[in-house]
């Protein structure tokens, strides 16, 4: 018999190169998941092996869950958890978008059977090892050149579609699975790429901006991926996040030390003289910095050019830097209307309703949003892959 003094709830992860977070949601009504409780680690800035990495991760991801199931239950019996949803970020997990299409000499009657052959048609020029493939789906389909939501049903002579396919690195995504089986136990696991989820949370937060290029800035690096109309265009990844940023700035000192700086400056904590010094740095390094993006937009400029909108997901207390610094910088050769980048931040919806849990735990982590994202979506609220 299910123990009513026990609140039921889902437990949301993401994980990155460098960084955890998990957090516990509720059902708020109309407005689907919301987060009640979270916290995020960030892994020690510091080279190690992938196998160093993922052996981290799984022995981090158990101490944050047990953390914030303990914050979640806000003194009551802990919460029953009925489902983890977790997403990889880059570069553990990479992405893609293949289109197919099929073309009639009249209307002929769409079917749900024709969206399937489609995409598997698709997926037959990926060429991904069984072990490394993660998840695929159609994104988006067009009749006769118009997107529409419901092509089951309709009429049409032309059908086209846009599928992503996301590959990941199969040993992360066992230690994951074990690692989360411990902290949640007969909860079943969902394991999703985060291009997914990013390019729902951007649909879902800006419904103005269809075409705009996503910058996911971590630890390690930075994931771009260009939107256009609405999908999933295309992916590229730069080893160019806020370790190689906090190196080039001072370089000799701890990246943590750097970091823990910064985060004094964004929350007006840091006395004058280590605020100066390490404006000073930064303010040194952008030129090498702009540089390695200017290179790494220009080779993203084929076939097209980016979209002038960029929509950054990056942590909040470097999110202020960042948003002057690609603001700033004249990257108007790569946009397509020759214009500085319109710079703005994911809207993040991941606080729900505030309550002294959400507070405590620093609810707000806009990496958790991309799973959210995914959890809210219709028809993937109970389910699973």
């Amino acid at each position: 018999m299910l123990d009513a003094s026990r609140t039921r709830g889902i437990a949301v992860v993401s994980i990155g190169s460098a960084s955890i977070s998990v957090g516990i949601a509720e059902h708020s009504g109309r407005e689907g998941y919301a987060i009640v409780a979270a916290e995020r680690l960030a892994l020690p800035l510091q080279e190690r092996t992938p196998e160093q990495t993922i052996a981290t991760v799984k022995q981090r991801l158990a101490d944050v869950g047990h953390r914030v199931l303990a914050a979640g239950a806000g003194g009551r019996a802990p919460r029953r958890i009925t489902s983890v949803h977790a997403v990889i970020r880059a570069p553990w997990a990479q992405s893609r978008t293949l289109r197919a299409d099929i073309q009639y000499k009249r209307d002929e009657y769409i079917r749900e059977a024709i969206i399937t052959d489609l995409a598997q048609r698709a997926l037959k020029d990926t060429h991904v090892p069984a072990a490394n493939f993660l998840e695929a789906s159609v994104m988006q389909v067009a009749l006769n050149g118009y997107v529409t939501s419901e092509p089951a049903g309709k009429y049409a002579h032309k059908v086209e579609i846009a599928t992503l396919v996301c590959v990941a690195d199969p040993a992360l995504r066992e230690a994951l699975r074990s690692a989360l089986a411990a902290v949640f136990p007969s909860a079943p696991v969902s394991i999703h790429c985060a291009a997914r989820g990013i390019l729902e949370s951007v649909r879902e937060a800006h419904p103005e901006k269809p075409d705009c290029l996503v910058l996911d800035v971590s630890e390690e690096g930075t994931a771009a991926i260009v939107v256009r109309e609405g999908t999933y265009g295309s992916e590229a990844y730069i080893a160019e996040g806020m370790r190689a940023m906090f190196s080039r700035a001072l370089p000799g000192n701890p990246p943590e030390e750097t970091f823990a700086s910064i985060r004094m400056i964004a929350r007006g904590q840091c006395d004058p003289a280590t605020c100066n010094k390490v404006e000073e740095a930064l303010a040194k390094m952008e030129p090498d910095f702009a540089h390695a993006f200017g290179e790494f937009f220009a080779s993203m400029t084929t076939p097209r050019r980016l979209p002038n909108v960029m929509i950054l997901l990056v942590h909040p207390d470097i999110a202020p830097w960042f948003v002057r610094f690609f603001s700033r910088i004249d990257f108007a050769q790569f946009t397509e209307v020759s214009q500085p980048f319109e710079v703005t931040l994911l809207k993040d919806r991941t606080a729900g309703p505030p309550g002294p849990a959400a507070a405590q735990a620093g609810v707000g982590d806009s990496e958790l949003e991309i799973a959210l994202a995914l959890i809210n979506k219709r028809g993937e609220r109970d389910g699973q892959r």
